[in-house]
C-alpha cells in the first residue's frame, strides 16, 4: 500500500516501516521513517542484536526514531504536536514567522525576538514563544552584542522563567529556559535543574542532552559534558543545529586538556556555521592552547572582524559562568596569545 494513502487513512504525518531478518540467534531490523504527505524518506537505519534481547533492540529503535524526528522537523511543528497552539491564530503566525527567520546575526535575532514577544502579547502563557524569545537574547550575548545592556538581559531571564513556569511538562521549553538561565543569567546551578528535568521528560531529546552538556561545562564537569554531547550526537547525528554541539564538545575537550581534539571539533563547528562569534572564539583559543599560534592569530582576526568590540576584559561575561577557575585562566591566556586586545 502507498505510504501516502496509509498516512491519509490513519491521519498521521509520519510512517515507520521496516523489516526483520533472523540469522541463527541474531536479529537484524531495518527501519525507515517516511513523510506520509510526500512519501519522502527522512531517516533510515539498521539495528543488530541477539535474539534473547529483543526488547533492548526495540528500545534502541525507539530512541533512534525519536532522536531522528526532533531536529529534522521545524521546532514550530514540534511545539504544535506537544501542546495545542493558542486559540488566537495570529499569535501562532507570529511564532512561525519568528522561527522562520531566526539566525545568529544580531539583526535577525532581534527581529525574531520581537515576533516571539508579539506572539506572547497576543496569547499570554504561550510557553514556546517565551522560550524562543529568551533564546534569542542568549544568542545575542554569544555574538558579543549585549555588553552593558542590562535591560535585555533582564527581559531574557524573565522570559526564560515564564517559559519554565508555563511549560513545566514541556521538554523544549525547559531546556531552552535552562540554558538561558545558565548562560545569560550566569547561573548553571539553577539552569542544570531545568535541563535535567527536560532530559527526564524526554530522554530522546538530543537538544536537551546537549544543552545539559553545556551547563556541565560551566560547572566544571568536563567528563560529564563530553558524555552528554556523545549521547546527543548518537540521538541526532544530523541535527541542523549541530554546530552548537560541536562547539560545546570542543569547549569540554579544552577544559579536559585535549587541545588537538578540541581544535578538530571547533574547526568543524566553524565550518558548519560561519559567523558565530562564540565558536570562532573557541577555535582561536583551542589553536593557541595547542601551540599553533599563527593559526590562532588568523582565527582571532576573523573573530574581531565578526565582533570588533570584544576585549579580554569582557571575557568573564562573554565566556559564561565558568566555575573552573583554572580553566578560565588558561582560556584567557590562550586568547591573549592569539592576539585578543586587553
Amino acid at each position: 500500500m502507498d505510504v501516502r494513502q496509509i498516512g491519509r487513512e490513519l491521519g498521521v504525518l509520519y510512517v515507520l516501516e521496516g523489516s526483520v531478518r533472523k540469522a541463527g540467534e541474531r536479529l537484524r531490523v531495518t527501519s525507515k521513517l517516511i513523510d506520509a504527505s510526500s512519501g519522502t524518506q527522512i531517516w533510515a537505519d539498521r539495528f543488530d542484536g541477539p535474539l534473547d534481547d529483543v526488547f533492548g533492540l526495540q528500545d534502541r529503535i525507539t530512541e533512534a526514531v525519536a532522536g531522528a524526528i526532533e531536529p529534522r522537523l521545524q521546532r514550530a511543528e514540534i511545539e504544535h504536536a506537544q501542546r495545542k497552539p493558542p486559540k488566537n491564530l495570529s499569535a501562532y503566525d507570529l511564532f512561525l514567522r519568528g522561527m522562520a527567520i531566526q539566525d545568529v546575526t544580531p539583526e535577525a535575532l532581534r527581529q525574531a525576538r520581537d515576533l516571539f514577544i508579539g506572539a506572547v502579547a497576543s496569547s499570554p502563557g504561550y510557553a514556546a514563544a517565551y522560550a524562543m524569545a529568551s533564546l534569542t537574547v542568549m544568542m545575542l550575548k554569544t555574538q558579543g552584542s549585549l555588553q552593558a545592556n542590562a535591560r535585555d538581559v533582564e527581559d531574557g531571564l524573565h522570559w526564560a522563567r515564564q517559559a519554565a513556569n508555563y511549560g513545566r511538562d514541556d521538554a523544549t521549553a525547559l531546556w531552552t529556559a535552562g540554558i538561558t538561565i545558565t548562560y545569560l543569567g550566569m547561573n548553571p546551578e539553577a539552569g542544570i535543574l531545568l535541563l535535567d528535568r527536560a532530559c527526564m521528560i524526554n530522554p530522546n531529546s538530543a537538544r536537551a542532552w546537549s544543552r545539559a552538556g553545556a551547563a556541565q561545562n560551566y560547572l566544571g564537569n568536563a567528563a560529564v559534558a563530553i558524555g552528554n554531547y556523545e549521547r546527543a550526537f548518537r540521538l541526532s547525528p544530523q541535527d541542523p543545529l549541530r554546530y552548537i554541539d560541536l562547539n560545546g564538545m570542543a569547549f569540554a575537550l579544552m577544559q579536559a586538556g585535549a587541545y588537538e581534539e578540541a581544535v578538530a571539533w571547533s574547526s568543524r563547528s566553524v565550518s558548519e556555521k560561519s559567523g558565530w562569534a562564540l565558536s570562532q572564539r573557541n577555535f582561536a583559543a583551542a589553536l593557541a592552547l595547542a601551540g599553533r599560534l599563527d593559526e590562532a592569530r588568523s582565527a582571532m582576526a576573523e573573530l574581531l572582524r565578526l565582533s570588533p568590540t570584544l576585549r579580554l576584559s569582557m571575557m568573564d561575561e562573554f565566556s559564561g559562568p565558568l566555575r573552573n577557575s583554572d580553566y578560565a585562566a588558561r582560556l584567557n591566556d590562550a586568547l591573549r596569545r592569539a592576539g585578543m586586545p586587553e
